[in-house]
């Protein structure tokens, strides 16, 4: 739905009121140029917070690398009727490439981009690189006040600066077959889906008496991997002191958890995110599938494009989670700093912003005015609502799932290698089932141990 000029001017006018630190100041001249009217700031917005005069009236060009091209398709001409004098080169770069491409570039100097991302697997590389701006120091005076407490920790590097701030919320919970539910829980209400899982145990509890209903054809989730990579997000703990890595704090917990379930044969044997993991979205012998806000286009109804309707979601056992998210964050030798922070804020970090994303992708910005006061973000239908059944997904992903979130750790290169031994092992310790959660830690250590071999692993 096209962001009119009529709504632009009232949620422009919203997020004056708010005056997330930042933006009040260039908010209130943007706003008196599309509304004609005076505005009045609040106390918050009289702090002398911003170096940046960023107005409607901001130029330059800046460049932007992304995979995702939904940014330039859908929320690019959006942008520009707010700032028509900032023109974005977008840069399509795969996924898998991306940070070759940027090392690349970094080294030689030439063509890197105003606009650095940072995807969850391996962030902590990029952080550790020191080439992104500090967005809470001079010229941008950034607010972490301003973000939700659990994703703080995920926008910092080591040295505890902010350098980048969320492409979109990505908390975590499963999205479910309705009819599925319907036929093995009697009911496809999301509160009462959760009751059947609302702990591993009661999750393995379920599933074995799915299993025997149906003789063995309905699996609970696609893989093994899913069950891991909700029990390491949920147990998510400060676990890196300098040059010392404590995996056995880190992932003993997760790995006892995700190895009961594998052990109770309930889920299936297909790997994350390969082709089988994909096709099992269309298929009708999985209940549950791991879903964050951006999974719904890119997973769900990527998909399964003939289930709109069939799919809910609900909460995962015990607690919520963070699946992937991305990291937006600014070159510290760009040449456009302005316009840069102008594109950053109002896309990943704004009301007006977030209202387009809603409408046109389906994901939500991590400022936490959005989903305040009288008018937050979810009083309207998101893109993929309707796909799921008519669920406020926005509403139940921000008042269902974040409260339950653990804050993450400062990202560092030693989280990078985390994740990377974590997708290396994630096969081994499905197919072999005679590891035991022991002996998946020494697997862990001796991985990360070879990957990094400056820091003691224990």
């Amino acid at each position: 739905m096209k962001l009119k000029k009529q709504l632009l001017a009232v949620v422009m006018i919203f997020v004056l009121s708010l005056s997330f630190t930042g933006c009040g100041d260039s908010s209130s001249q943007a706003t008196e140029q599309e509304t004609g009217q005076e505005t009045t700031n609040d106390s918050n917005a009289n702090k002398d917070t911003q170096a940046f005069n960023i107005s409607s009236e901001t130029t330059g060009e800046i460049t932007v690398w992304d995979w995702n091209s939904a940014y330039e398709e859908k929320m690019y001409s959006h942008f520009q009727e707010v700032y028509p004098n900032i023109k974005v080169n977008y840069v399509t770069v795969a996924h898998g490439d991306y940070m070759q491409k940027l090392q690349s570039a970094i080294a030689t100097g030439t063509d890197v981009p105003d606009i650095i991302l940072g995807e969850g697997a391996w962030r902590g590389k990029l952080f550790d690189m020191d080439i992104l701006d500090n967005l809470e120091a001079e010229p941008y005076n950034l607010s972490r006040d301003d973000m939700f407490d659990y994703l703080v920790a995920g926008m910092s590097n080591a040295r505890g600066e902010i350098v980048g701030v969320d492409q979109s919320i990505a908390p975590a919970g499963f999205a479910y077959k309705r009819d599925l539910a319907l036929e093995y829980l009697g009911t496809d209400n999301p509160d009462e889906v959760y009751e059947h899982i609302s702990s591993w145990d009661k999750f393995i509890e379920t599933g074995k008496k799915i299993s025997e209903e149906s003789n063995g054809s309905i699996n609970m989730l696609p893989g093994f991997g899913d069950v891991l990579y909700a029990t390491k997000g949920q147990t998510t703990q400060d676990y890196v002191d300098g040059d010392t890595i404590d995996i056995t704090k880190r992932m003993s917990k997760a790995l006892e958890t995700a190895i009961k379930v594998r052990d109770a044969d309930i889920v299936g044997d297909n790997e994350l995110d390969t082709p089988s993991w994909n096709a099992e979205f269309a298929e009708n012998e999985t209940i549950f599938f791991p879903a964050a806000p951006w999974s719904c286009e890119w997973h769900v109804a990527a998909n399964d494009p003939d289930g709109a309707g069939n799919w809910g979601l609900t909460k995962a056992p015990e607690s919520g989670y963070t699946k992937g998210g991305t990291s937006v964050g600014i070159y510290s030798k760009s040449e456009n700093k302005e316009a840069a922070f102008a594109y950053l804020q109002w896309v990943y970090f704004s009301i007006d912003g977030s209202i387009v994303s809603r409408d046109v992708i389906g994901q939500y910005s991590s400022l936490k005015a959005c989903y305040e006061g009288d008018n937050p973000i979810y009083n309207e239908a998101g893109a993929y609502d309707e796909f799921f059944g008519g669920q406020n997904l926005a509403k139940y992903f921000v008042e269902e799932i974040v409260p339950n979130i653990e804050s993450t750790q400062n990202e560092s290169a030693y989280e990078t290698i985390v994740n990377e031994v974590f997708n290396k092992l994630n096969p081994t310790l499905s197919t072999d089932k005679t590891i035991t959660a022991e002996e998946a830690i020494e697997l862990y250590k001796e991985e990360i141990a070879i990957k990094a071999m400056d820091a003691e692993v224990k």
